[in-house]
Parts: C-alpha cells; sequence; structure tokens
C-alpha cells in the first residue's frame, strides 16, 4: 500500500488578506496565485498516481488506468505553467485581457481533465480496498481542479479584475457556466434575445454560452437534438444554433422536425460546422436553415452572423406586426360599410407615428365624417376634391406597391427555377432560353437529377403574368412532390399525378359554370433520361420532344392531345409514354410555343415548322451558341411587335 498524502481540500484558510479585507489584486499577483492554487491539486493527482503506480501489479487494469492518469496529470501541469506563465503576461501589456486568459486555459485544459475524472472513476472499480481512498483523492482534487478553472473562465468572460477568493468560493457551489451565465444576466435584468445551443461537446456549448453572453443574449442549451425540440415546445426562442452530427437526433433530422413544425418552423436556424462538413451545410441551407457558424468559432464572425439573423427576425416581426396592423384597418374598412364601426378597433394603429399610423388616423377622421355626412353634407362638398387627390395619391401608391410585390414574386420565381450549376451537376451540355411576356410568366422549367437518371421538363401554364406564374408554382411544386418526394420517375405517371394535383388544387371537380378555374391547365413536355442504360422515356401534354440527330435529321415525338389540368371528361385520363434510346450525338428540345407564336415582319407568326427548320439550322452549333443564336432571333421578331407569350426552350445533350 502507497504511504498516503495529505491533500486539504479547503483552502479559505490560505489566502492571503490585506489589511483585514479583499482588495482587487492586480493582473501579475493574482495569476501568481491562481497558478498556485491550480498546481495544488495537480500535486496531488500526480503525487497519489506514482504513489499507486509503486504497488500495482503489472499488466492490470488499475496501472493502465494510474499510468494514464499520471501523463494526464503532467500534462495539465505543463499547460497551467504555460498559460500563467508571468512573463506571457509582461509581454501581452496593455493588451492583455483576463477573458482571453479564461478562455484558452478552460480550453486547453477541457480534454485532459475529463481524460483524468474518467480514468479516476474506472480506477475505484479497479483498485483494492486499502487502496480506494486513494483514488478517491485523486476523483476530489481532479473535480476541485475543473471546478476553479470552470469558475475561473465564468468569472473572468464579464470581469477582468478578479480576486482568488472569489474563484474558490463560488467553485464550491460547482455552477454550470450556463447556470452562472443565466445568474449573471438574471441580475444585470439586461438581455437582447433568447438563443438555444444545441452541440453534443460541452467545451463548445460553453464557449458559445459566454460569447453570446457578452453580446448580451440569454442562451440556453441542449446536447442533442431530441432535447433541442423538447426546449422548442415549452419555451420561445429568437434563434437556434444547432451542429450537425450529434447522438440519439443529429442536426438533420432536428431541422427537417424544426422546419415541418408550424410552431417553429419560422425561428431562424445557424447551423454549427466544422469545415470539412460544408457539403452538410449547404444541405442544411437548403432544407431552410439560415446561416451557418464554422467552427472553431470566431468571435467577430459569431458576433457579425449572429447580430445578422438577430436583424432579420426584428424586421421579419416588423413587418409581420405592420401586416396585423394593416389587417386591422381593412376589418375597420368592412365594419364601416356595415355601420359597426368602433374607434376603438384602430386605436393601436393610429397610435404610430408612421404612414401607416397616419393612413389610420385619416380612416378615423373619415368614419367620422361618414357619421355625421348628412348633418354637414355642405361643408364636405369644398372637402371633396381634397378627397379625391388624396385618393388619385392613395391609388397610385397602390400601383407601387403592386408593381413591387410583383417584381418580388419575380424574384421568388426565379429562385424556384433550377440552377445551371445544379442541372450541371449531372448534365454538362444545355441550355435555357426564359423570357417572360410581362414581368412573371406562366411558363417554367424544372429539372431534378438521381445518381443514375434525371429528369426535365418544359410547361407552359394558362395564361401569363402573374395569374400565369401562379399556376406555375402550383406545377413546380406539384413537379417536386411527385418526383422528389414520392420518387416517381416515370414520365407518364408524372403526368397523370400532375393532373390529379392540379385538379385538386384549383378545386377543378366543382360544378357549375360560376367556377373560374375549370379551365386552368398546363401544356407540358418531360423527359427521363438514364445515360447508363442508354435510354429515354417521355410523355407530353400537348408539347413535343423534338430531337435532331447528327446527320441533321429532326423527328419530332408528340405527346398527348389533352393538357395537365382542366376539364377532364373521361372517366380517367392517362397519359402514353415513349420509350427511345438515348443517342450521345443527338439534341433533344423541349419547348413552349410562345417561340413560334410570334409574328414576323409580315404580322404572320413565326409559326412551328420555321421554328423547327430554325432549330435544325442551328443543331451543329455548341449549345451556348445556339442559345445565343435563338436569343438573337428572338430580338429580331420583337422588333417587329410585342412579344406575344412567354418563351422558354431547352436545349440539352446527354
Amino acid at each position: 500500500m502507497a504511504t498516503a498524502m495529505s491533500f486539504d481540500m479547503n483552502h479559505d484558510a490560505r489566502l492571503t488578506r490585506r489589511g483585514g479585507t479583499w482588495k482587487p489584486s492586480d493582473s501579475a499577483t493574482f495569476i501568481g496565485e491562481l497558478r498556485h492554487e491550480l498546481r495544488t491539486p495537480l500535486n496531488a493527482i500526480i503525487g497519489y498516481s506514482e504513489l499507486l503506480l509503486e504497488d500495482a501489479p503489472s499488466a492490470s487494469a488499475l496501472r493502465v488506468e494510474m499510468d494514464g492518469i499520471r501523463l494526464g496529470g503532467q500534462a495539465l501541469l505543463r499547460i497551467v505553467n504555460a498559460e500563467l506563465d508571468p512573463t506571457r503576461l509582461e509581454a501581452a501589456g496593455q493588451s492583455f485581457k483576463m477573458q482571453t486568459l479564461g478562455e484558452a486555459l478552460y480550453q486547453e485544459t477541457y480534454a485532459p481533465l475529463q481524460d483524468v475524472l474518467g480514468r479516476s472513476a474506472r480506477a475505484r472499480l479497479e483498485a483494492a480496498a486499502d487502496a480506494v481512498a486513494d483514488v478517491d483523492k485523486i476523483q476530489r482534487s481532479a473535480e476541485y481542479l475543473a471546478s476553479l478553472i470552470q469558475t475561473f473562465f465564468s468569472l473572468s468572460a464579464f470581469n477582468d479584475r478578479l480576486e482568488l477568493a472569489d474563484i474558490i468560493a463560488q467553485s464550491q457551489n460547482a455552477p454550470t457556466v450556463e447556470r452562472f451565465v443565466a445568474e449573471h444576466q438574471s441580475a444585470s435584468g439586461e438581455f437582447h434575445g433568447q438563443i438555444l445551443v444545441v452541440d453534443d461537446n460541452a467545451l463548445n456549448r460553453d464557449l458559445l454560452t459566454v460569447r453570446l453572453a457578452q453580446q448580451g443574449y440569454a442562451v440556453v442549451t441542449a446536447s442533442n437534438g431530441r432535447e433541442a425540440l423538447e426546449l422548442v415546445a415549452g419555451s420561445a426562442f429568437d434563434l437556434i444554433l444547432l451542429d450537425i452530427m450529434m447522438p440519439e437526433m443529429d442536426g438533420f433530422e432536428t431541422l427537417q422536425r424544426l422546419k415541418e413544425n408550424e410552431a417553429s418552423r419560422d425561428i431562424p436556424v445557424i447551423m454549427i460546422s466544422a469545415v470539412d462538413e460544408i457539403d452538410s451545410v449547404v444541405r442544411c441551407i437548403e432544407m431552410g436553415a439560415e446561416d451557418y457558424l464554422p467552427k472553431p468559432f470566431s468571435l467577430p464572425l459569431l458576433r457579425a452572423r449572429v447580430g445578422t439573423r438577430f436583424e432579420k427576425k426584428r424586421l421579419r416581426d416588423q413587418e409581420k406586426a405592420y401586416l396585423g396592423q394593416v389587417a386591422k384597418l381593412t376589418e375597420a374598412a368592412a365594419a364601416v360599410e356595415a355601420d359597426l364601426f368602433s374607434e376603438a378597433m384602430i386605436k393601436d394603429v393610429a397610435a404610430r407615428p408612421d404612414e401607416l399610423g397616419r393612413l389610420a388616423r385619416v380612416f378615423r377622421e373619415m368614419a367620422r365624417e361618414i357619421k355625421a355626412r348628412e348633418a354637414v353634407l355642405e361643408m364636405k362638398i369644398r372637402e371633396r376634391t381634397a378627397e379625391v387627390e388624396a385618393q388619385r395619391n392613395a391609388l397610385a401608391a397602390i400601383n407601387t406597391r403592386i408593381l413591387d410585390s410583383i417584381r418580388y414574386a419575380l424574384r421568388i420565381q426565379q429562385a424556384m427555377l433550377p440552377s445551371m450549376e445544379h442541372m450541371a451537376r449531372h448534365m454538362t451540355q444545355l441550355f435555357t432560353l426564359y423570357r417572360a411576356k410581362d414581368i412573371v410568366s406562366g411558363d417554367f422549367y424544372w429539372f431534378h437529377g438521381f445518381e443514375d437518371e434525371y429528369l426535365l421538363a418544359v410547361a407552359d401554364c394558362t395564361g401569363h403574368g402573374v395569374p400565369g406564374s401562379l399556376i406555375s408554382i402550383v406545377g413546380m411544386n406539384g413537379l417536386s412532390q411527385i418526383v422528389a418526394s414520392n420518387r416517381v420517375t416515370s414520365p407518364a405517371q408524372i403526368l397523370g399525378q400532375l393532373h390529379a394535383h392540379i385538379r385538386a388544387v384549383l378545386k377543378q371537380d366543382r360544378r357549375g359554370d360560376e367556377f373560374e378555374f375549370a379551365l386552368d391547365s398546363i401544356d407540358i413536355a418531360v423527359c427521363c433520361a438514364s445515360p447508363r442504360k442508354g435510354r429515354l422515356t417521355f410523355a407530353g401534354a400537348r408539347r413535343p420532344l423534338l430531337v435532331i440527330r447528327e446527320q441533321g435529321a429532326l423527328t419530332e415525338i408528340r405527346g398527348d392531345r389533352f393538357p395537365v389540368g382542366g376539364r377532364q371528361r373521361e372517366y380517367e385520363r392517362a397519359f402514353q409514354e415513349i420509350e427511345l434510346p438515348l443517342d450521345k450525338g443527338a439534341t433533344y428540345y423541349l419547348a413552349t410555343d410562345g417561340f413560334a407564336d410570334q409574328p414576323e415582319a409580315n404580322g404572320e407568326k413565326l409559326g412551328t415548322p420555321r421554328f423547327k427548320r430554325l432549330l435544325a439550322s442551328v443543331a451543329g452549333q455548341p449549345l451556348a451558341m445556339q442559345c445565343n443564336t435563338l436569343e438573337a432571333r428572338l430580338d429580331a421578331l420583337l422588333a417587329f411587335e410585342p412579344q406575344r407569350d412567354d418563351v422558354t426552350v431547352l436545349g440539352f445533350k446527354p
């Protein structure tokens, strides 16, 4: 049995008092005291492990653990000596920050301390009865050391002048970093918002907690996705920092569930990721994450990313509140018409200092005037001109807002179209010519790729402009749901399911002439190319597939003569599917009728036959040059007459 060593865990009696009361130490004195205080438990860890090694049987589990504890203690001693070296303080001079020292010491000692604590717990199970007491002393020394370092880390984040007595006193309670920060903020009563940090690494959680708290945010932590979802269900969070790789429930599933839940889908999420996980981060952003934060964490980047998301959320919340008060004005207008209006309905809106508040106050006055119009009719004659002018200005403002909304709708529609970069991952030779008649388009093209095949579609929706664009969004969402979610790759089945989807969304199974959406439909061509199998399958609804082979011969593969959606007189609408060999030397084209419907100089349409001949004349060119030639030809046609319809042409080579 090793000789027992005494180690007093109660250090209060050894603290130096100055004049009977505690006074702030300068940095050098404090660091010297802290280094001495940390080395005391370290000496116990190293000393007891060496004593136990003397009696431990060779090749025993106890010997392995004691040797690991001895090496870990020595590594910790080197870290403490290096980080708390007085010469480093002297070299830092005025740039020295206690917070930086506390964070560095916490990070550097975290892993070896956890290893010592784990080994001491295992060693206790292996130790003989007369050695258990010494193993316990190692355990208590390591716990005390961890508590001191953690307390120093927490206190230094908010105070650059520290007393060793405060650190020792607070370490007795061994508060977690999260609890310490929460108590600190509770005492100050100031924070900008609440953030949920989800990471299975305790060190990362602690570092983020302190850094975010320094910026004035309240922080709650979770070690996995399941804990995070439980916290979100019971508390309101302004932002979530979410790690990707975690046990029990990883970041992908957690993010998916957050975005599926109506109550949490609007909470902004920033992914926490190592640099080599960038592909996973991209996947998360596609799933709805706002941004990502790389590991290791950079304080300026953390501040910028979090600050930006809070500002966006603030603006989004402000917009929601604004729209909510606009809705109150709308309800008030209906109440005036029904003679049920009360000024209390818009009291809070009228109190706003902005233009909406001004509008609410004008509305309130108008309501008062309406009630009194019979009594003051003659006085209102002179005010009528001013009212008409105000209405004209209001209509002009409404027209401006409508145009702004349509332009914003264009951004949404363009964002839903597949990017060339995305399509190029599966096929390198393609072009798209896409021109809207109005700001937004009733045409669209669509793409989805699998590992061994990809699908393309070009569609022409009923109408153009805003109505056509809305139908196009229904169509794009339907295709994505059918293919991406349900993994349907048969073009005929896709058209059949899209037909049912359009009719269901637009409720086209209603009867009666009063239903105005009964005729809305989509002309569409869908191809599925399988390069490995060397085949291509096609199905069309009033749109063909054009194939021009290397010899210049053009083949038109026609689709069915009925559209997707609209009236259905037959019992069940089925689409024909055509399979043909995938010719690597051929060029394939999908197009709407917009190009062919554009008039020439004589006022006659270009027409489908001449459009085919135009494609045949450019088929031998590289695809990028083909696109330029077609655009130049379309620009020439537009010189004779404004564009009549939306135009979409997609060409590709397998």
